[in-house]
Order: C-alpha cells, then structure tokens, then sequence
C-alpha cells in the first residue's frame, strides 16, 4: 500500500471539514494518508482559499502535493437555459473550468499515478477527462467514482415532491428534465469507473439498477462520523442567551434543496401545530448559506436561523431534541449520525434516516406527517426517561459508523490497484 499513488478531485477544499463532501473528503483523504497512500489533491476552493498558502490545514501534511483552482462563478440563468436547450445536464456542466482542466492535465503529465479518486457527479467530467488524456498510456490508473448521492434518484423524488403543489409546477419540470438526463449520464459514467464506491445499500441498488454489469462494481461505505469530536457532553453550556427548556434542532447547509424544503416544511405545517401545545419551544436552524426562503422563516415566533457557526457541537449537546425533517434526498445524513455519536434523541422522518440502521421506536423517533411528527415532538418533549434511552441507542449504533471502522473498505479497493 505504501507506494500507491492516487489523485483525489474534489469540489470544493476538504477543510475545514464542517459538512457534506467536504467531510467525507476529508476523511477518506485522511485514512488513506494514514495507511501510506502518497495522496495528490486537485479541488476548486474560493479565491481566498487559492490566494491563502496555509489554506488545507492538516491536508498540507497529509497530501503529497496540493493543487487549488477557483470556483467557477454562478452560472447564469441564460447559461442554465442554453443547458437545457443542448440536452445536457446541469449537474454535468456546473463546475465546468477551463483552469481546471488545464490543471488536471498538467498534473496527469507530470505524475503517474495508480488511482484516481473522482468526487460525486459533478466532478465525474474530469474523471473521463482523465481516462481521455490517458488513453493508450502504459499504465492505466485505476478510476474509482466515489457517488455521494444517486443524483438521479434524488432529482426524481424532488419532482415528485415539487409535482404535488402548484406553486412549485416549474420546479417540477425542472427536476423532471435533470432526472432523465441524469438517468443517461451517471450511468456512463459509472460505466467509464473501475469502481464505485456507494454510500447506502438503497444507493448501491439505484446505481445497479442503471446497469446489471455495475453492480459487481459497486462497493459501499457509508457516510461516518469522528466519534471523539463529536462525543457526548454532560452538562453542556448553551451556545445562546436565554436557551429554553423545550429547544429543537436542526444543523446542515442550508443552501441544499433538501435541507430547505425539510425545515420550511417543518415551519410551516407541524410548528403552529406544535407551538400551541407547547408556546415557549424554540426551532434553532443552523448551517450556513441560508437562502433567503430559510432567512424569512426567522420572522416565525419561536424559529432562529443562526447561518453559519463556528462549531455545531454546543447547539446539537444543549438541545431537548434534535429534527431530520427531511422529505427530500438521498444518501447518509452526516448530520445525523453526529447527533447519535452525541446521544441526542432524534425524531425524523423514514426519509431521512434511510441508509443508517436505525429502529424506529427503539433508536429513533419516525413520523412522515406533519400531525404525527408535532405529536412524537412533544410526548417526547414531556417524557425525559425516553429521550435518555433514545439517546444511548443511538450513541451505541453510532460506533459502527466511526470513520476508523469504515476506512478499511477504502484500503481493499486500493489493494486492487496494488495487484
């Protein structure tokens, strides 16, 4: 293993590793370092990041060699047309850089290397570009495609959430659209893959599904969480003035689709049902970039949108409980598993406790309605010796999904470059 040599692509800089991809990245790039992995990175940042040498952290000490690269600017609503208008997908096309093409292929030819590691979909354009500039080359580095999400899947249930209400029909048509385009370009792309790595069961089955050949290619390892950063606190010191009694949360980046429509959701249909029989409970929505549909849920008595925080440890120890109240999405919520790792009792929708095995009833609290969901919230809210067992269950499942019991699976697929 100590003298592989594998390129990680990544969109955004894995540190710090506060959400999503830039956690999961960060991680893996952490386990393979720690095995004896030489580990090049290629990632877009912000202009700070690219401009700040010190920018990376640890990744300075565990990568071999860095490469940072602009983000590409928001495309314009014109430029998301002319998408749709040439049959393509958006996903494909979002971080379409010219730098860092230039990049990839001025780091191919400098290096050999045994793997390239591409990070979810919307970097699998460079992923073939790789296969492309190294076609007919010696050695031919083994490609894993490593899908953060079954990004077909989770446009189709955005559609069919967005189709049941009139206010939302164009998005609808939208998700429509990307979902069968997306259905064509992950599965080529996971057919370009030596390996793909899945992180659910659920997942693994809807990429199989594009294509019977892929499934033997398919390897699963789930979403993790440190367990030592986000272990529990007894006594915790709320992260706000006049923390109530009765305090709810939920954490996550806020500008994602599915995190938005879960706490408008929320807000809207089971908070008035919940603030009547429980009128001093507070919802603290936390994460960063909230669109402006989350900024205006701060106007509710009882919501607080806090953006983005320093650490989400002190709001997730010092909540009564803490909401998944997703109805739209895929994958493994990492925020999730850091409230288990923290023994915080969690009520949350089947949706959006799906890859992780949980129990309803005995690990987690599940309701699907806006009725049941307030009624789970407050008989839990009203029984403490319950929330204590939910909590410890979910503690003890969480250990499973600690980073270090995961990372094995990372370092087989590597053996296979090493044969």
């Amino acid at each position: 293993m100590s003298k592989l040599h594998t390129l990680f692509l990544t969109p955004q800089l894995p540190y710090p590793p506060r959400q999503g991809s830039a956690l999961r990245n960060y991680y893996l790039i952490k386990g393979l370092a720690e095995v004896g992995v030489q580990v090049d990175l290629l990632s877009f940042a912000t202009p700070q990041q690219v401009a700040d040498s010190t920018s990376g952290g640890p990744l300075r000490q565990l990568c071999h060699q860095i490469t940072l690269v602009p983000l590409p600017p928001p495309r314009s609503t014109i430029a998301r047309l002319l998408t749709m208008l040439r049959g393509q997908s958006d996903l494909a096309v979002r971080l379409a850089s010219p730098q860092y093409t230039a990049a990839l292929r001025h780091i191919l030819t400098d290096n050999h290397y045994d793997v390239i590691q591409v990070e979810g979909l919307e970097q699998a354009r460079y992923g073939l570009l790789a296969l492309s500039h190294l076609a007919g080359g010696p050695d031919h580095p083994r490609l894993i495609f490593d899908e953060h999400n079954a990004e077909y899947l989770l446009q189709q249930r955005t559609y069919q959430s967005d189709i049941k209400q009139i206010r939302t029909f164009a998005k609808a048509v939208y998700s429509y659209v990307q979902y069968r385009r997306l259905v064509a370009y992950e599965r080529a792309v996971c057919r370009s893959a030596d390996d793909i790595i899945s992180v659910s069961t659920l997942d693994a089955a809807a990429l199989a599904s594009l294509d019977v050949r892929l499934a033997p290619r398919i390897t699963i390892i789930p979403n993790g969480v440190d367990s030592a950063e986000f272990a529990p606190i007894v006594n915790p010191t709320p992260p706000l003035a006049d923390w109530p009694a009765d305090s709810l949360v939920f954490t996550g980046l806020m500008a994602y689709r599915p995190n938005e429509d879960g706490v408008i959701w929320f807000v809207r249909e089971v908070w008035p049902l919940l603030r009547v029989r429980k009128p001093q409970a507070r919802f603290y929505i936390v994460g960063a970039h909230p669109s402006r549909a989350v900024q205006a849920l701060a106007t509710v008595p009882g919501v607080v949108v806090t953006g983005e925080v320093e650490s989400v440890q002190p709001y997730i120890a010092a909540a009564t409980l803490y909401l998944v109240p997703l109805r739209i999405g895929g994958g493994i919520r990492l925020k999730l598993l850091q409230a288990m790792a923290m023994a915080k009792p969690v009520v949350s929708t089947s949706l959006g406790i799906e890859g992780v095995d949980l129990v309803g009833g005995r690990d987690v609290a599940v309701a699907d309605d806006a009725t049941s969901f307030a009624d789970t919230i407050i008989a839990l809210l009203d029984d403490g010796a319950r929330r204590v067992r939910l909590g410890v269950a979910a503690h003890q499942l969480s250990i499973k999904y600690d980073w270090n019991s995961l990372l094995p699976m990372l370092a087989i697929l590597y053996g296979k470059a090493a044969k």
